[in-house]
């Protein structure tokens, strides 16, 4: 915590609760709370993942069910008998199933609002869009996450003394990326359509505009977006805790590498084939959308 304050970072709000817990004393001030006991544990409300008792004497479904598989199978899986590891398991796949609903539905909106911008013909607007999404395009978004989040973001902290989210950085960046590639798509079908109909413009007051446009993109479009599903593990690297970071830390406190890199495989293509369902669902609604405004 000192440290933190010497260079200048976020508090951490691990360090900040553990410091409070293993500080916290007794009613009289005489000692501390988080002392072992006469049969060397600490406390319930005291003990991390580090410091679990093997012994305890809880009984809880899960548990049992865990310890019996590890026990005639081998396989360690901790998230399943460790209260602790469950909730960073768990933890981590909410992180991952934000981040990847956020960033799909932003990556649609600033991919097909830049298309708008650029079938507009305001040239001002249409050059800065078009600008921003050679940039977003040709530079990799993990690179974009550092220069936002230790450049910009330093500036603001250093200047008018604003924290950036990290969460809200990777969404950006990630959103900003892909939505450069839908873009792309999304003009690509427009100049299609151009050939039959010369004077084709995608317009924001035009439903039919809009279906036509997105019905010849969607291919291109729902492979932009499953990319963007399965890149959310960039997210670990700036620490925010999504399903990679989670399961990286089980994996160091309980050594299980084998048994949790399957898990987290096994997670991954079950998110993204339910991914790739909930974007096929949503091309088959345009579409039937479509066909009720063509009739």
């Amino acid at each position: 915590m000192a440290l933190e304050k010497k260079w200048k970072l976020s508090a951490s709000p691990y360090l900040s609760n553990m410091h409070k817990l293993w500080s916290q004393k007794t009613a009289d001030e005489t000692a501390y709370i988080c002392t072992k006991n006469k049969h060397g544990f600490f406390p319930v409300q005291c003990q991390t993942r580090s410091l679990v008792a093997a012994h305890t004497q809880e009984s809880k479904a899960t548990r049992q069910i865990g310890l019996y598989f590890k026990e005639f199978s081998g396989i360690d899986l901790s998230f399943i008998y460790d209260d602790y590891d469950r909730q960073r398991f768990l933890t981590g796949l909410e992180g991952t199933v934000f981040l990847m609903l956020s960033t799909l539905i932003l990556s649609l909106l600033l991919g097909i609002g830049g298309a708008f911008v650029v079938e507009s013909n305001q040239k001002i607007s249409k050059y800065m869009v078009q600008l921003i999404s050679v940039y977003a395009g040709m530079t990799p978004p993990l690179l974009q996450i550092y220069l936002l989040l230790f450049g910009v973001g330093s500036l603001l902290r250093e200047l008018f003394e604003l924290q950036l989210s990290t969460w809200l950085v990777v969404v950006f960046c990630l959103s900003l990326y892909t939505a450069s590639s839908v873009m792309r798509a999304v003009l690509e079908s427009c100049q299609h359509l151009r050939i039959d109909r010369p004077n084709f413009r995608l317009r924001v007051s035009s439903h039919l505009s809009i279906a036509q446009a997105y019905e010849g993109a969607a291919g291109s479009i729902s492979a932009s977006l499953i990319n963007v599903s399965k890149a959310s593990m960039i997210a670990s690297a700036i620490a925010v805790p999504e399903l990679l970071s989670a399961t990286t830390s089980i994996m160091l406190d309980s050594g299980n590498v084998s048994e949790m890199m399957n898990t987290l495989l096994v997670t991954f293509v079950v998110l993204i084939a339910l991914t790739n369902r909930l974007i096929k669902t949503l091309e088959n609604k345009l579409r039937e959308k479509a066909a009720e405004i063509y009739e």
